[in-house]
């Protein structure tokens, strides 16, 4: 799963880049953001954005989540606050072998799943990967604890 998130005034935001403006979200009302609408045209509960320009904001990054299971890193279908509820993620692989030998179910040609449990102990590494390349790409372990007070914010 790959999250792209920007530093704007101070703050975290998730967002999303389309040329040099980039539409940051919240969670919460803030000044200057307007309540995010579906297709139809209805407000969506507790989705706000403001479209700002791209020199605006402080930095942009990917964050990309992977699960460790059976020693290996495998990368996350959705991390999710249901899904951290659960205790359950579902991770995925394109190699078939790998695929087969740790019981994974195909899903479509090439994309193979599995759900695991997780627990205190399972690791999740979050991988950062900076708009400005000189900054590189920064590896974190996150506990369930710290994972369940991401999605409560």
């Amino acid at each position: 799963m790959i999250e792209k998130r920007c530093n704007y005034r101070g703050k975290e935001y998730s967002c999303k880049v389309k040329k040099d403006m980039v539409s940051i979200y919240s969670h919460n009302e803030e000044e200057g953001f307007l309540p995010c609408k579906d297709l139809l045209g209805n407000v969506i509960k507790g989705c706000f954005f403001k479209k700002v320009k791209i020199n605006d904001v402080e930095e942009i990054y990917n964050l990309r989540y992977m699960a460790v299971y059976d020693k290996r890193e495998f990368e996350i279908l959705s991390l999710n606050i249901n899904a951290i509820k659960k205790h359950k993620l579902t991770i995925v692989t394109q190699n078939e072998i790998l695929a087969r030998e740790l019981g994974f179910e195909k899903r479509e040609q090439f994309v193979f799943c599995k759900d695991i449990d997780i627990t205190e102990e399972t690791k999740i590494i979050c991988y950062i990967e900076y708009a400005n390349k000189e900054k590189g790409i920064d590896r974190q372990e996150i506990l369930l604890k710290d994972l369940q007070n991401k999605f409560r914010k």
